[in-house]
């Protein structure tokens, strides 16, 4: 009986799990893209991609707090 619920919840997990991706928030399924923007530019080394994606009024303060903007 053991092996029958086991072999049943192997086969219903990624039924589940597929589902659970196929129904993903768009705001989250956006900011992947976004994400998956900038990774990319970064990669490439392409400013203009990241001249797109940040806005003009960015201020980003790093880990050590020195301080960054768009510019």
């Amino acid at each position: 009986m053991s092996i029958l619920l086991a072999v049943f919840l192997l086969l219903w997990a990624p039924r589940t799990a597929a589902q659970t991706l196929a129904q993903a928030d768009p705001e989250q399924t956006k900011i992947l893209a976004l994400e998956n923007a900038w990774n990319r530019a970064e990669e490439h080394k392409d400013a203009k991609a990241l001249e797109t994606l940040l806005d003009s009024s960015l201020v980003y303060i790093d880990y050590d707090g020195s301080m960054m903007d768009k510019a």
